[in-house]
């Protein structure tokens, strides 16, 4: 009993002297990626004034570090307890932002098993220090990644009420995000990438909330279903879309999209319930596009868009003729995937592009002799063939 007790305070020992120590760390990050020229020329302009949102050189931080460390939650998740930072607006309303000010926040492995409240403690510990307390950073571009952890509902209501400058947000498998959590994104309104896959609650009812900056969303392995992607409508903004593992995904309302999301050029729709490429065809500007894993109407292939360079249909059943009218129709393709078919032999690849740079054969039924012609006709043409049996 007595081993037993032992090796479990060891344990927590550990955790917690590695907790403690990626706080530190976090800090010195902190400190080091704030400018003592722009910090000096802040104190300058604010000379005088009692309530001077100055950033503070890094030993100002230790008191707020100190008191996590001692256990003492000092802390309010209120926006209210923090001193708001005046900042900037452009002649849109939207916070500026210095691009040469940006900070990385990555949770340290330690803590994914951490719980919500210990998360939150470490987001914490970036947080500027003004003479009226603790506040939001006013000119700082912030990238958050807690990929695997327990970060939930709260933890994200705290980062959209003091790292409001945002600008990518990794929650990839993080179970305890919700939909209603999601509705706090709405004040984010810096937020380019939001990577949310394996966010099992998340079926994007809220969708509406996030802000038109997004350019890039990631929902694989979500419970996203088909009609709520109406729900970004207006993220006019919208580059890259990754809706793959999705079986609640058919396609329906990515056709009434086409106009609303008339910048995107991204797309993966691998291993969703998609079966005609044609309610694709109103997506002009795709350069990316993977529709591996689905059993598609093959024959309408040919309505996808001529502007497409990346092309993955593996595991599609398509034949070597409809691959030749394929070829046919995408002038600028680079890469091609079409492993894992058999009825593929690879005969019409001789009718595709010359900027064709990579093709995969993986598991087809492409020829040995006939790969061989393809490379001497072709030396620079990257060929992934079928592994030869063993005899």
């Amino acid at each position: 009993m007595n081993g037993r007790c032992t090796g479990e305070m060891r344990a927590k020992l550990s955790f917690d002297i590695c907790y403690r120590f990626f706080l530190l760390i976090g800090l010195l990050m902190v400190g080091a990626s704030l400018p003592c020229k722009n910090l000096q020329a802040s104190s300058k302009e604010n000379n005088g004034n009692s309530n001077s949102n100055a950033y503070l050189p890094i030993e100002s931080f230790s008191g707020g570090l100190l008191s996590i460390l001692d256990g003492q939650r000092r802390f309010s998740c209120s926006a209210g307890s923090f001193a708001g930072a005046d900042s900037q607006t452009s002649k849109r309303g939207r916070k500026s932002i210095n691009p040469d000010h940006a900070i990385t926040i990555q949770l340290p492995a330690c803590m994914k098993d951490a719980g919500e409240d210990a998360v939150i403690d470490f987001l914490k510990t970036f947080l500027p220090v003004g003479k009226s307390g603790f506040q939001h950073p006013n000119d700082i571009a912030i990238s958050i990644d807690v990929t695997g952890s327990q970060f939930g509902d709260k933890a994200l209501e705290f980062v959209a009420n003091f790292f409001p400058n945002t600008t990518h947000l990794s929650l990839g498998n993080c179970k305890n995000i919700t939909d209603q959590g999601l509705l706090q994104l709405v004040k984010l309104r810096s937020l380019k990438r939001l990577v949310l896959f394996g966010g099992s609650q998340v079926t994007g009812s809220s969708f509406a909330s996030l802000p038109d900056s997004v350019t890039e969303l990631i929902l694989a392995y979500t419970s996203v279903v088909d009609q709520n992607l109406l729900n970004l409508r207006h993220l006019n903004r919208l580059r890259v879309l990754d809706l793959s593992n999705n079986k609640k995904i058919s396609g329906e309302s990515l056709e009434q999209l086409a106009l609303d999301l008339s910048k995107l050029e991204w797309l993966d729709l691998s291993s969703t319930s998609l079966t005609d490429p044609a309610k694709l065809s109103g997506y002009r500007k795709l350069i990316k596009l993977d529709l591996s894993d689905n059993d598609l109407v093959v024959s309408h292939l040919d309505q996808l868009s001529p502007t497409l360079r990346d092309v993955g249909l593996s595991y599609v059943p398509i034949d070597d003729q409809v691959l030749g009218q394929l070829l046919e129709h995408l002038p600028r393709l680079e890469a091609l995937d079409i492993s894992r078919n058999l009825k593929i032999t690879g005969v019409t690849l001789n009718q595709a592009p010359l900027t064709l740079k990579r093709v995969n054969l993986a598991e087809t039924s492409a020829a040995s002799e006939f790969i061989g012609q393809l490379r001497d006709s072709r030396p620079s043409l990257d060929i992934r063939e079928p592994e030869k049996e063993i005899e």
